[in-house]
């Protein structure tokens, strides 16, 4: 489909609770002080980490998940944990701090709940120790929503000093020093492959000698050290400021480095912020991977932003790589080989390309293993011209400063490069839009922005391959989600946290069900427009931070309009706007109470398989009077017919005979309910006599007799069978029997669709004398298959913080 993401907060963290087993299974920690076997009333960090290890409980801590070689959660308080000495993980630990999101509140990135807010939780080493240590036990270390702050060491790692697995999400490492090497993070790979994935998380205010932010050890046992490090969405701002370090992170071994929508700046070096080059000691594999992808590097006190060699590979794509001290990127090797060998792959980058500060790059003939192209030469460019000043951590940034990009409409603008390639979300999580076509407003389309945030503006969307669905099935489903969260609002068990946000959707899902119901025509299809679009991006009223509008008709005004019929066109076709035909059959509105486009055809006619049906939508900011247009490419088609089990009394005063009418309780609903019924137009397949035959018996017991009011031939490629209609009437051969007699039909509609299975049921009183029967009266079960974007349910599988 050629359409827009929806700009919603994609945030790739670890949530606390639905990862877990049972609550059982957490180690709740429910002291702030470092203590060990003090009180046994009391369980520490310390003691769960301990308890974790040993699979029982220590102190005052429960036993956690006691299975070999299991995962444990441990689970702290808002508050600070002060430490007197280093913790030892010797087993896989998640260690959860108390999440900052606030769930009566929306956020004013995504319009929606929670809000994310400040780290709660910290664990702080005082100045006087490093925090954590797994160099020993090469354990697995994950924190999520924990602030680790004035660690210390004397040696490598002044915060980490890590041997094992490393995560660190939605977290912050503040203020730790090391006096060698890795202020925040120090890796010992000597034992096989090590990861480190840090997402969304801050790393401000950290030193050290070598590697101010990160550093590793480079060979063991005679072999480079093997390490993937992966930096998602973070902020590494502010450090190396006291140590004169030579680096801000710093790499070697056979690496595998990405380093994807970060902002980088503000740290000083006296070599370089980003180093990968070899040097005595301190080697970089041949086969060492550097990735770059849209990050904004800037503002950074260093003779280099970036210091490679021609070992291993490079490639840099969709940065801001410039408005540094020194060279943005320089080339040094160890072995004096020349610039020309290096590997470098720099595309859609902002780079200085000449001058006292220029990315040096190989000249792009060089090598076959090169390529140079694309990239934007900033040299005679500000900062403030294409980016923001410098944005402390906020609501608006998920306490994760950055810049945001700024559109200077010049040939050097960093906005919408008309090209694909760069991240498929910001730094503040938001979905990018690398390659959205708009077929009414070409002149609007979104591509990749270079950074490492995107530049949301108000862009409509072509929503394309919908179609009408069960109307029974759409209503049930609105139901059971209105049923669902009154559910939840009355339960005394449920979360209070969420009860303003399960009222809000309750509110919502009410309302949904109620004018889905009263503007359910036939064949209607309905169309959320506004989930598919971007919304406007605007700074924030006395301040120079970003907010993303509501998009609602109190900012925007929505009007929509029939187009006609036209080619069908697939997911990622072009929409032939010559070959549409107007056609006044066709119905296009905007509901404002429903908050929905709505989609249907007077006459009731289903789509042609090669045809299209086609509306435009626009919508229009209120304030700026900024105009985006869309369409919405619809196909109307029929829903199968619905037959539902009947049973029916027979008797011997009766003679064992009944007559019944199964298409009394069967129905064509899924197509609309008959109130909406288009004049002229019938419901059941029909005989040449215009008599409706859609009944089939597909098995009937021997032992009995019937007759018809109506037949004649099924229709399509059932035609050598006879269907019935009218008045049918059974009788059973055997006067004197007691059996009881199923006999199994479906319907076929005007356009010769075929329901489901059904049973009628002959119940003989003979035998089953206490049992009382009628006509009718059956229930069928509906799949909850709900058009995407009606139901309220919101996804929070994954929440920060």
């Amino acid at each position: 489909m050629k359409n827009y993401k929806k700009a919603l907060l994609a945030l790739m963290v670890i949530a606390a609770m639905p990862l877990m087993a049972s609550q059982s299974d957490i180690i709740y920690v429910n002291t702030f002080d470092d203590e060990n076997g003090v009180n046994p009333a009391k369980c520490s960090l310390r003691e769960a980490i301990q308890t974790a290890a040993e699979n029982k409980g220590i102190g005052g801590c429960t036993a956690g998940n006691t299975l070999v070689g299991q995962k444990d959660y441990i689970q702290l308080e808002a508050g600070t944990y002060k430490l007197n000495q280093e913790l030892k993980p010797a087993s896989q630990v998640f260690i959860l701090g108390k999440t900052a999101a606030d769930w009566e509140k929306k956020s004013p990135l995504t319009n929606d709940y929670p809000l994310i807010g400040a780290l709660k939780t910290k664990i702080d080493g005082q100045n006087k120790t490093r925090l954590f240590n797994t160099v020993e036990s090469e354990a697995t270390l994950v924190l999520s929503n924990v602030e680790l702050t004035n660690g210390y060491s004397a040696n490598d790692g002044g915060a980490l000093f890590i041997g094992g697995a490393l995560t660190l999400d939605a977290s912050a490492i503040t203020s730790s020093v090391s006096d060698k090497s890795g202020g925040a993070i120090y890796l010992v790979p000597d034992k096989g492959e090590k990861t480190v994935t840090v997402n969304q998380t801050l790393l401000q205010g950290n030193d050290a000698k070598q590697g101010s932010v990160f550093a590793m050890d480079c060979e063991a046992n005679l072999l480079n050290t093997k390490a993937v490090i992966t930096v998602s969405g973070s902020s590494i701002v502010k450090n190396g400021l006291v140590k004169d370090s030579s680096s801000t992170v710093d790499v070697c071994g056979n690496s595998s480095v990405a380093l994807n929508t970060n902002t980088i700046a503000k740290n000083r070096a006296n070599t370089a912020i980003i180093h990968t080059a070899s040097f005595v000691k301190h080697p970089l594999s041949d086969s060492s991977i550097i990735s770059f992808v849209s990050n904004t590097i800037v503002e950074n006190q260093a003779p280099t932003a970036w210091l490679y060699d021609e070992n291993g590979s490079k490639s840099l794509n969709y940065n801001v790589l410039a408005f540094n001290s020194g060279n943005a990127c320089n080339y040094r090797s160890s072995n004096n080989v020349l610039i020309e060998k290096a590997s470098v792959w720099a595309q859609n980058n902002a780079l200085a390309l000449t001058g006292a500060n220029a990315c040096i790059l190989p000249p792009e003939s060089a090598t076959t293993d090169l390529k140079v192209e694309n990239n934007i030469d900033v040299v005679s460019m500000s900062l403030s011209s294409v980016l923001s000043s410098y944005q402390e951590a906020s609501q608006y940034n998920l306490f994760l400063p950055l810049y945001y990009p700024k559109q200077n409409n010049s040939a050097n603008d960093l906005i919408d490069l008309e090209r694909t390639g760069c991240s498929s979300t910001d730094q503040r999580g938001l979905a990018r839009v690398e390659d959205g076509t708009l077929t009414l407003d070409p002149a609007k389309r979104n591509s990749c922005d270079i950074g490492s945030v995107e530049r949301i503006r108000l862009t409509a969307a072509d929503i394309v391959n919908l179609s009408n669905i069960s109307a029974v099935t759409l209503v049930d489903g609105l139901k059971a989600e209105k049923d669902r969260l009154k559910a939840l609002l009355d339960n005394s068990s449920t979360n209070k946290d969420y009860l303003v946000m399960y009222q809000d959707d309750y509110n919502t899902a009410s309302d949904l069900l109620k004018y889905t119901q009263q503007y359910l025509g036939y064949r209607t299809v309905f169309v959320d427009p506004l989930s598919m679009t971007l919304r406007e991006e605007e700074a924030v009223p006395n301040s120079s931070a970003q907010l993303i509008k509501p998009l609602n008709e109190e900012n925007y005004e929505i009007t929509v309009e029939s187009l006609g019929v036209g080619v069908q066109t697939g997911e990622n076709a072009t929409i032939d706007l010559t070959k549409i035909v107007k056609d006044s059959n066709l119905i296009c509105e905007w509901k404002s109470d429903l908050k929905r486009a709505i989609m249907y055809r007077t006459d009731g006619k289903i789509t042609n398989s090669s045809e299209a049906e086609y509306c435009s939508y626009a919508i229009k900011d209120r304030n700026s009077g900024v105009v985006t247009k869309g369409i919405m490419q619809a196909r109307f088609v029929n829903i199968a017919p619905i037959a539902k089990d009947d049973t029916y009394a027979i008797s011997s005063d009766t003679n064992l005979e009944v007559t019944v009418n199964p298409l009394e309780n069967d129905s064509d609903d899924g197509d609309g309910p008959n109130s909406v019924l288009p004049a002229g137009k019938s419901i059941w397949h029909q005989n040449a006599d215009g008599k409706n035959t859609p009944i089939y018996f597909k098995s009937i017991p021997a032992g009995l007799n019937f007759t018809a009011e109506y037949s004649g031939p099924c229709p399509g490629g059932d035609v050598r069978n006879v269907c019935y209609g009218g008045n049918i009437k059974f009788s059973v051969k055997n006067a004197f029997s007691q059996f009881s007699y199923p006999i199994t039909y479906k319907v076929y509609d005007v356009e010769g669709a075929e329901s489901n299975e059904a049973i009628i049921y002959l119940q003989n009183q003979a035998k089953n004398t206490n049992e009382s029967s009628s006509g009718g009266g059956s229930s069928n079960v509906f799949g909850l298959i709900v058009l995407a974007g009606l139901v309220v349910f919101r996804m929070r599988k994954f929440t920060r913080r």
